[in-house]
């Protein structure tokens, strides 16, 4: 992801299960430093990481309940 410019931060949500540990949701939220390199991020679609392929996509905040 350092591909399309500096990240500020990232956030990998997870589940705590009933033994104590935890599962990875899957997902993760990348904030890049500059809005530039988001835009490149979202251009491209997606990114190889590790043998597995990446979807990027723009996150939307929930509606309130």
């Amino acid at each position: 992801m350092e591909k399309f410019g500096p990240i500020e931060k990232v956030k990998i949500p997870y589940e705590e299960l009933r033994n104590g540990r935890h599962r990875m949701l899957g997902f993760a939220f990348v904030t890049f430093k500059k809005t530039e390199s988001a835009t490149k991020a979202l251009e491209e679609g997606e990114v190889n990481v590790e043998y597995t392929t990446l979807e990027i996509e723009r996150a939307h905040k929930r509606a309130a309940p």
